[in-house]
């Protein structure tokens, strides 16, 4: 198995990225240098205060994962960003 430990260039989707797990494989993410990230939870106040550092391309939405019309918005929106 191939452990990654430079993630400089990457991007990622973490989901539950407000707190517990997400939030430190967020920072972990982000301490390792991926170049994108795409963070979601239905916690917006959790999001908003996630400090994630000197990681630049952070992008945010507030999805409820059993509901696929919400992660439809947040891609949309997502999209329509990037």
């Amino acid at each position: 198995m191939t452990i990654i430990q430079d993630f400089a260039g990457r991007a990622a989707l973490v989901t539950g990225a407000a707190s517990g797990i997400g939030a430190a494989c967020a920072r972990a993410l982000a301490a390792r240098g991926a170049a994108k990230l795409f963070l979601i939870d239905v916690d917006t106040a959790g999001l908003d205060a996630l400090d994630l550092g000197a990681c630049g391309n952070v992008a945010d939405a507030v999805v409820d994962a059993r509901d696929v019309n919400t992660w439809e918005a947040a891609a949309a929106a997502h999209a329509a960003k990037a």
